[in-house]
């Protein structure tokens, strides 16, 4: 079975938007991660994954939002999961790894967080 897996990278005022669409899978996963580490490596320190297109994440996803959430971490950044399915919350709950995780309800609540009040 083929599995369409898309990255739409996109910047926001303060942070980069990685939009996800499709399964996250093994393949998927090593994209991803290639594709976080660009963003790090360009200074990048506000990663936000928009998860509302993914109905499903292997094991491989789940290690690589751990692993770039660490990478963030470690430089003074953030990475935050957005949009997150109800399938996919049941498996990072299950797993216990939303409590490692920053998971937020859309896009537009990190726009609000880091937008000053007026």
């Amino acid at each position: 079975m083929s599995e369409t897996f898309f990255i739409t990278d996109g910047a926001q005022d303060g942070f980069t938007v990685l939009s996800l669409t499709g399964r996250l899978g093994a393949d998927a996963a090593t994209d991803l991660r290639e594709t976080c580490m660009d963003r790090i490596e360009a200074g990048e320190r506000t990663l936000v994954l928009d998860l509302r297109a993914v109905p499903f994440v292997a094991s491989s996803g789940l290690g690589t939002f751990l692993y770039v959430n660490e990478m963030m971490k470690e430089l003074g950044g953030r990475m935050v999961l957005a949009g997150v399915q109800p399938l996919v919350q049941d498996v990072l709950s299950l797993m216990n790894i939303d409590r490692f995780l920053n998971i937020v309800e859309d896009v537009d609540q990190v726009r609000r967080e880091l937008t000053p009040a007026t």
